[in-house]
C-alpha cells in the first residue's frame, strides 16, 4: 500500500532544501553601483551651464549602467565599471622623483606628479588624475583648444576649476564657446591640487569626464571659501571674479560679486575690463532680475 503524501510537510522540505542549496552556490558576480550623486550632477551640470553632452560613438557602445569606487590615503572616486576599462596606479620611483607622464602633449605645464590614477579603455588612454603637492592652479597652455571660458564652484570641500574649450571668430572679434565642452578640471583642497588631463587627450565622454571629477574626494582640510575667493580675485582678475557667477543671481549679488558696472540698465549689466593681452566689454543680461548666464555662448567682446 502506497503512503499518502502530506502535501504541506513535502513542500516545506523543498523549500527548506532549495535553501541550502542556494547558500552552497557561488556568490553572483557583483554588477558595481550606480552613479552616486546623479541628483549632484545634474545640479551642478546645470550650474556650470555646460549645453547638454555629445556621447562620443565608442562610449555609446559601451552601454555603462555601473560604478565602481577606489580610494587610498589620498583620495577616493568613483569610474566606470566595464571589462574594457582598467585603473593603474603610479606611485613615486624607488629614487624619489616624482611619476613623469608618457606622450607628448603640446602643453607648457609641467609633467611630473607625486601620483598618477591611470584609466584605459583598451590600450586607449579613458582618463587620467594627477595628484601634487601645490596650492594653485596649473594654468600650462595645451595647444588642442582654446579656453573660452573658466568656472570656479565648491565642492566636496575643494575649489573646482572647470575650463571650457572655445575658438575664436576672426570676424567678430568675439569668443565663443565650443558646444560648452569641457577641457580641463582642476581641484584644490589643503595642500594637495588634483588634474584631471584635458578631456581633448583622452577617449572619454563629456558626461563621464565630469561624473568622475564629481565624485573625487580630497583627504585633507577643506578650503577656506573667502581665502580661496580673494585669491582668485587677486591672481585673475575681472575674469576669476566671472567665473563664480550662476544663473539666477540678482543684479545686486553680481554687483557684489563684480563691483559697479561701467553701465547699468534694467537688462544687463556692462562692464569695461582689461588685462595684459588688451580691453574688452561683458554684458551681463537679466530677465525678471535674475541673470539669464551665459547661454549666448558668449561672454565678452575685445575692444578695438
Amino acid at each position: 500500500m502506497v503512503e499518502k503524501i502530506d502535501m504541506k510537510k513535502y513542500l516545506i522540505l523543498i523549500l527548506v532544501l532549495g535553501m541550502v542549496v542556494g547558500c552552497s552556490q557561488t556568490k553572483p558576480f557583483s554588477k558595481g553601483k550606480q552613479y552616486p550623486i546623479q541628483s549632484e550632477y545634474k545640479r551642478i551640470k546645470k550650474c556650470i551651464q555646460v549645453i547638454p553632452f555629445k556621447y562620443e560613438e565608442k562610449e555609446k557602445k559601451l552601454n555603462i549602467q555601473y560604478w565602481e569606487s577606489y580610494e587610498d590615503e589620498y583620495i577616493s572616486f568613483y569610474y566606470p565599471k566595464h571589462p574594457s576599462i582598467t585603473l593603474e596606479v603610479k606611485d613615486n620611483t624607488p629614487d624619489k622623483k616624482n611619476v613623469v607622464l608618457p606622450g607628448g602633449a603640446a602643453s607648457s605645464s609641467k609633467n611630473t606628479y607625486r601620483r598618477w590614477y591611470h584609466l584605459k579603455y583598451k590600450e586607449e588612454d579613458y582618463c587620467m588624475i594627477l595628484l601634487d603637492e601645490q596650492k594653485e592652479f596649473d594654468d600650462g597652455i595645451c595647444l588642442c583648444g582654446a579656453v573660452a571660458f573658466e568656472k570656479y564652484m565648491f565642492h566636496n570641500g575643494g575649489l573646482y576649476r572647470i575650463s571650457l574649450i572655445g575658438f575664436n571668430d576672426n570676424n567678430s572679434g568675439i569668443l565663443h564657446r565650443e558646444d560648452g565642452r569641457i577641457k580641463k578640471i582642476q581641484v584644490l583642497k589643503g595642500q594637495h591640487r588634483i588634474v584631471f588631463i584635458e578631456s581633448t587627450h583622452s577617449a572619454i565622454s563629456q558626461e563621464n569626464y565630469l561624473k568622475i571629477a564629481l565624485s573625487l574626494k580630497i583627504k585633507d582640510v577643506p578650503c577656506n571659501k573667502q581665502e580661496m575667493m580673494e585669491y582668485i580675485k587677486n591672481k585673475y582678475g575681472f575674469v576669476g571674479k566671472a567665473g563664480f557667477l550662476r544663473k539666477g543671481l540678482s543684479q545686486k549679488d553680481v554687483m557684489y560679486a563684480l563691483n559697479i558696472p561701467t553701465n547699468e540698465t534694467e537688462k544687463y549689466l556692462e562692464y569695461i575690463w582689461e588685462d595684459k593681452n588688451g580691453k574688452y566689454i561683458t554684458r551681463l543680461y537679466f530677465v525678471d532680475n535674475k541673470f539669464i548666464g551665459y547661454s549666448s555662448c558668449q561672454w565678452y567682446e575685445e575692444i578695438k
